[in-house]
């Protein structure tokens, strides 16, 4: 992972989101939204925070309850990532 950017304060911007996934929480990001959601014990999705990044860099204010069309379109995206994760998941157990 190059950090170059980072340190030198001369970052870009991503080429496609980029999501995380412990434990009973997800995230997607792209550019300039953060997707915050906990889920349960079977993975689904019980809430979601949505953050802008280019104006609340330290995730103060959640936008969810006025930007429920971004937080539905972030959640169809961070759960088509989900899923294509499952399945290469499964193919490399399979020997594929």
């Amino acid at each position: 992972m190059d950090v170059q950017g980072v340190l030198t304060e001369t970052t870009r911007e991503r080429s496609h989101p980029v999501g995380f996934e412990t434990r009973g929480q997800v995230a997607w990001m792209d550019n300039a939204y953060k997707l915050v959601a906990k889920t349960n014990d079977q993975g689904a999705i019980l809430s979601a925070e949505l953050y802008d990044l280019q104006t609340d860099p330290t995730e103060k204010q959640d936008l969810a309850p006025v930007e429920p069309a971004k937080v539905r379109i972030m959640v169809r995206d961070l759960e088509a990532w989900r899923s294509s994760c499952r399945k290469s998941l499964v193919l490399s157990r399979q020997g594929r």
